[in-house]
């Protein structure tokens, strides 16, 4: 009997269906999994100005595909990248203004706060996008912002 004095659950007008609840917990478990870690790194990489950054290749990929969704936004513009292997060897090339995105070396420099990963963190995925196509130009010049003549329900239907 607890919890039905701890909760509202079951109450027609003071709960959401269990079901409900979770559909929405696993939404914003799905985001904080995958879209999070990538806005820290835009964070992480706009506080880094005339500084270095050492980085594998892993992680100089996934930069580049950042700056393929954000072209103008000058996120590595001013960042040193040097590029090493992400292993204990490469621990000895760093000091403590550098900036680092390495994920396994990142265990042995804990709470530095030139270190993009923390304690627990995960690995962010490679292929956060989709390469453009020629169809996607095509459908945005046929589109009813592009072509006058089209009204936007022709868009979407």
């Amino acid at each position: 009997m607890a919890i039905k004095e701890l909760t509202n659950i079951g109450e027609k007008d003071k709960s959401i269906s269990l079901k409900s609840f979770i559909d929405l917990n696993l939404k914003l478990t799905t985001a904080y999994k995958s879209e999070l870690p990538i806005l820290k790194l835009i964070k992480f990489l706009s506080n880094i100005k005339n500084k270095n950054l050492f980085t594998d290749t892993y992680h100089y990929e996934l930069l580049k595909e950042l700056l393929l969704l954000y072209p103008s936004s000058n996120l590595i513009k001013d960042i040193n990248i040097i590029l090493v292997e992400d292993s204990l060897d490469s621990l000895s090339l760093i000091s403590s203004d550098d900036f680092i995105l390495l994920y396994n070396l990142s265990i042995y420099i804990k709470n530095v706060e030139g270190n993009f990963y923390k304690e627990n963190s995960k690995i962010i995925k490679l292929k956060i996008l989709n390469r453009l196509s020629q169809s996607d130009i095509e459908q945005i010049l046929a589109s009813y912002e592009v072509n006058l003549s089209k009204r936007i329900d022709d868009f979407f239907i």
